[in-house]
């Protein structure tokens, strides 16, 4: 105690730091502990933000609604994509729907709709006929059927007084309204009718200028369902006649000539064109017809490009590739023709995407037989290069009147001659649209 009483001081000092000491462990410990917290907050929010950043885009509503207009926009133009390979009717179905006033688009998706929903009744004309009004009503409102019960009147007979006057004019007005009705209805199947025949004549006046199918009213139906997806076939008798007019119009086409398109020699008696010999079988008839889109193609392409003959042409195998929803024929074929004539044909098969139809050159080789120099009236190649005789070594060569040589500066070699070229390429067409049917009369 004594200690303490001489030392007050220095014992209240100590008793003020010990106190501020303990006050001050409690703030550290505090603070530590909250530290802590926040740490481990910041491990969890951590794990948060990379959770979120690893979903892209955030899942808002607005991203959402972004995601599924850019899908869309996808899928249509995959869908704008798809139309080029191998739709070769494209244009005139593109011409058909201008003149119903309708989208492409609209035309494919009511194609695709009324022949699932009229597939049960078994023939195409139906189905088409069905399709063909169901465009043309698109909009219109529908006539309802009168379903009001027969009015019964419970009055008793006594109160009964017809005024003949009165009902004679309302007979009058109904009738007026009627044939007013009738009259209406009508105009209205009469521009139905003069729609449908423009659309159908749209589709043909572009049909007509690229193809030797005949075009019939039943044809032409036909052609148009197959322009919308529509696989068409028909029975193998049917198929085998189809051959034979096909092969005999483009043995017919290759002689024709006119403004645009020279005639085209091809070897006589040629089969190159009979796609198949005998009778098909139903699995093969829809690639039959697939494959003379391909040649009437081809033959109009030589044609127009003035390719002078045509030695060969035919197919690696009859069913060709399927894969991925694309379906794949490679053909092989022999031209002979101008360096020129032989250049616009080849860009011109690059070039067939425009018109939706597909061509990849896989192999292509050139050669030419013909001695160019020859032709000029020079002899041979390995000949003299002039047409002056020798000069024997030691004389000077005499000198020539009347100016330079007349070949002098004439191509020898890479010139406009004759060329013989075989082409290996692939025929490229997008089938998983389209609507298949087993048979078909």
């Amino acid at each position: 105690m004594e200690i303490i009483k001489k030392n007050m001081v220095l014992f209240v000092v100590l008793g003020v730091s010990v106190l501020v000491s303990i006050i001050l462990i409690f703030f550290v410990f505090r603070v530590s502990m909250t530290m802590k917290d926040y740490q481990a907050q910041l491990v969890v929010h951590r794990d948060k933000i990379k959770k979120l950043i690893e979903d892209k885009p955030a899942p808002l509503k607005a991203n959402l609604d972004a995601i599924n207009l850019d899908t869309n926009l996808v899928q249509n133009k995959v869908n704008e994509i798809h139309l080029i390979f191998g739709k070769p009717y494209r244009s005139a179905i593109q011409a058909f729907a201008d003149a119903l006033g309708v989208s492409e688009t609209t035309l494919y998706a009511k194609w695709k709709a009324s022949y699932d929903k009229e597939k049960k009744l078994g023939s195409v004309d139906q189905i088409f006929l069905k399709f063909m009004s169901d465009v043309v009503n698109e909009g219109k409102p529908q006539p309802k059927a009168d379903s009001k019960a027969p009015k019964v009147d419970f009055k008793p007979k006594a109160d009964k007084k017809v005024d003949g006057e009165k009902k004679a004019e309302e007979d009058a007005k109904k009738a007026e309204e009627d044939a007013k009705k009738a009259e209406e209805e009508a105009k209205r199947a009469e521009d139905d009718a003069q729609k449908v025949d423009n659309a159908l004549n749209a589709f043909k006046a572009v049909l007509e200028k690229r193809t030797i199918e005949d075009l019939d009213q039943r044809n032409l139906n036909l052609l148009i369902m197959e322009g919308l997806g529509f696989s068409r076939v028909m029975s193998p008798e049917v198929c085998t006649a189809y051959i034979s007019s096909m092969d005999a119009k483009l043995n017919s086409l290759v002689l024709k000539a006119d403004n645009n398109m020279s005639t085209l020699i091809v070897p006589q008696n040629t089969a190159m064109f009979t796609v198949l010999k005998g009778m098909p079988t139903a699995d093969r008839i829809p690639i039959i017809i697939k494959h003379y889109k391909l040649l009437e193609d081809i033959v109009y392409r030589l044609k127009e490009t003035r390719v002078k003959g045509l030695n060969s042409l035919a197919p690696v195998s009859l069913e060709g590739v399927i894969r991925g929803g694309f379906m794949t024929l490679t053909y092989k074929m022999q031209i002979e023709g101008s360096m020129e004539s032989t250049r616009n044909f080849i860009n011109n098969l690059q070039d067939a995407y425009k018109e939706n139809r597909v061509y990849i050159i896989r192999d292509l080789s050139l050669k030419q037989e013909k001695d160019e120099v020859k032709s000029l009236g020079l002899g041979t190649a390995a000949a003299k290069a002039t047409g002056t005789a020798p000069v024997i070594p030691g004389d000077r060569q005499p000198r020539r009147t009347g100016g330079e040589d007349e070949n002098y500066g004439a191509t020898l070699i890479g010139g406009s001659n004759e060329i013989v070229t075989e082409l290996k390429f692939d025929y490229v067409i997008y089938i998983a649209d389209e609507v298949k049917v087993k048979k078909q009369p």
